[in-house]
């Protein structure tokens, strides 16, 4: 129950922290990095909720 609270907070402060990243999908001036970036942070949140599980 612990491990699952922690991976609750993991995703809500990597959201919080990239927030300015995870706003802008749609944008047409994204740099190639931040776009690569962007999936990475999905692939991120993507572990953390099945690892809550």
């Amino acid at each position: 129950m612990a491990y699952s609270i922690v991976g609750i907070l993991a995703i809500a402060i990597h959201i919080i922290a990239n927030l300015d990243i995870l706003h802008d999908i749609g944008k047409a001036e994204r740099f190639s990095g931040e776009k690569y970036y962007f999936f990475f942070l999905l692939a991120v949140i993507s572990y953390h909720i099945t690892d809550g599980f």
